[in-house]
């Protein structure tokens, strides 16, 4: 078991001083603290008569403290509590630890206790939430001050993510993480409903095995975010370490028997790989079974050797497939890496060898949903391969039986649908600009000139907004054709973003120019439109690299009721006109009929 005591004191001892009244959302108080690491006692009023000599600076105090035999003690001074705008908080953001003793103390006197940890019922905690909040309260005698000892005792690994929080940080870190654990189960859920449908569907044993793999995984995470303990077992102290010490190696036994159906290994792995497996089975099926009879510690850190063994044969065995030329290998390849490395970073991250993250500290959980769902597709991607396998050995027969005729027949059908597939491939790129993916001049005649014949015939108004970018052979010269390339592109997408309806086009006309056609649009509405793409552009700078741009751009805009439908020519000449009065006028500006 690891114990943790956090002393937080002011007038006793010589320690360091930490003015809180100025807090703008959180501060990291484990940098601040000093510390030892000496196994005597624990009894609360015994830390404040420890000897100065026997703390240690806080230099190099990581969020992980790892696994200790030994109780681990902290101190720091918090001043300016009667200054605290916003409610604060201690807050420790981590949910396993079995006992939380919080002391408030002046003068050496206890004055305020708090509990917490999962080994006590969860109604025991001071603020409603899966981690640990303790309020900063001043008191009467010194309303600017206030000493606090913090005692945390764990037999799993020391996550320390302490600090002092406002309210209003708190609650949105605490809305992230619920958002986060949402977005985690509701992928995991839609998995699981989606891949028992084809299980039942297939009844194909595998499908079984990586559901019953899914359901593991998403149990343990449910736990490890602490939101087991809050809504199932609130009260059954302990009963959080039961599920997660058999469900970490019952996770890995689902893995290991799912991945060696999966591959075949029976008939398709060599002695070596049948050995790695057989080994791998047995090891976490008898881990699996003694789990709850062994410490937490023990089993956690079996689990973690297991698990990181396991992934790494997973990704042998997947790039032996790979090698073997079998597509779904790849996929299952990915994902076994992609966990290895997200497991990796989650186990240096509980032993301390790095700085504690959030990245880190959920680590397996996003391992986890990367493997599952590219496992998923893995899996899909080799049930097709079989199905097509079937589906090709039964047309092979029926081609037998089937004359020359319709055999010819079949292979016209198909040369037919590759040749219409290739047709429609080269009409949208006909009608495309391939650097901005704009329609090309050539679609926006042919669009524009039925659009003013109805606009003709309805007697309705239509507009043309003509768009140039202001200096840009300047801009191409200077910063290379690349760069230039890049702002056409900026150029398009901000002009696009600008155009909402459907029926409305835009065009790159040719080079740095634009056009933009306006159907059932007057001349007012048009012009609003134009300023907005204007200061789009004014607001937006374009970088890449050591190259860094400011764009503008110069606008004609017209609109009118056409009264010949042949004179479609001259609302496109009257914006052009308009587009180089705007250029001569200064530039970066709309101009219109007066």
């Amino acid at each position: 078991m690891s114990v943790v005591i956090l002393c937080l004191s002011i007038n006793a001892h010589s320690t360091e001083v930490l003015d809180i009244s100025n807090i703008k959302d959180k501060i990291d108080l484990l940098s601040h603290l000093e510390y030892h690491t000496i196994a005597e006692n624990d009894d609360i009023y015994a830390q404040t008569q420890l000897a100065d000599e026997r703390w240690l600076a806080p230099q190099g105090v990581k969020g992980n403290l790892g696994h200790s035999d030994n109780p681990a003690w902290f101190r720091i001074t918090l001043t300016g509590l009667d200054k605290l705008k916003e409610q604060t908080y201690i807050r420790l953001n981590y949910p396993h630890h079995d006992y939380i003793d919080v002391y408030y103390l002046q003068q050496d006197n206890v004055i305020k206790h708090f509990q917490g940890g999962d080994q006590r019922i969860f109604s025991e905690r001071p603020i409603d939430l899966r981690i640990y909040l303790f309020p900063i309260t001043a008191t009467a005698v010194n309303p600017a001050s206030i000493d606090v000892y913090i005692r945390v005792a764990s037999p799993g690994p020391l996550m320390m993510p302490l600090d002092i929080i406002t309210y209003p940080k708190a609650a949105d870190d605490e809305r992230a993480m619920y958002l986060w654990g949402g977005a985690y189960f509701g992928i995991m859920a839609i998995m699981l409903i989606y891949n028992t449908f084809i299980w039942l569907a297939m009844r194909d044993f595998t499908y079984f095995l990586y559901l019953l793999y899914l359901t593991a995984a998403g149990a343990l995470q449910f736990a490890l975010f602490g939101f087991g303990f809050k809504y199932l077992w609130p009260d059954n102290p302990g009963f959080n370490n039961e599920v997660i010490i058999f469900l970490t190696p019952f996770m890995q036994l689902t893995a290991v028997i799912f991945v060696l159906k999966f591959v075949d290994i029976e008939n398709t792995g060599t002695k070596l790989d049948k050995a790695i497996g057989v080994t791998l089975f047995i090891l976490v099926t008898l881990l699996t079974i003694v789990s709850l009879s062994l410490p937490y510690a023990t089993v956690l850190t079996l689990g973690h050797i297991i698990g990181l063994s396991a992934v790494t044969a997973g990704i042998y065995i997947g790039i032996k497939g790979w090698v073997r030329g079998l597509k779904a290998a790849r996929i299952f390849t990915i994902a076994w890496l992609a966990n290895l490395i997200f497991i990796a970073w989650y186990l240096f991250d509980i032993t301390g060898m790095v700085n504690a993250t959030v990245i880190g500290g959920q680590g397996i959980a996003i391992g986890s949903i990367v493997e599952l769902a590219l496992l998923s597709i893995a899996f899909a991607d080799k049930i097709n391969q079989e199905k097509e396998l079937r589906i090709s050995t039964q047309q092979e027969l029926l081609e037998v039986q089937l004359d020359t005729n319709i055999k010819l027949d079949n292979k016209v059908r198909e040369r037919t649908q590759e040749l219409e597939a290739v047709n429609e491939q080269l009409a949208r790129l006909s009608i495309t600009d391939p650097l901005t993916s704009l329609y090309n001049r050539r679609h926006f005649d042919k669009v524009y000139i039925d659009n003013y014949y109805e606009a003709f015939r309805y007697k309705k108004s239509i507009a043309i907004l003509m768009i140039d970018i202001d200096h840009f052979k300047r801009l191409n010269d200077l910063n290379g054709h690349a760069f230039g390339d890049l702002c056409l592109i900026k150029a398009a997408q901000l002009i696009r973003g600008n155009i909402h309806r459907p029926t409305d086009l835009v065009a790159r006309y040719g080079g740095e120019e634009f056009i933009v056609m306006l159907p059932d649009t007057v001349l007012t509405d048009a012009l609003n439109i134009a300023e907005s793409i204007r200061k789009a552009f004014v607001s937006t700078i374009v970088s890449e690299g050591r190259h860094s741009e400011a764009m503008t751009v110069s606008i004609g805009v017209h609109a009118e009721i056409p009264i010949d439908r042949e004179n479609w020519e001259k609302l496109l000449k009257d914006a052009d006109d308009l587009l180089y009065q705007a250029k001569n006028n200064g530039r970066n500006q709309v101009a219109i009929a007066s």
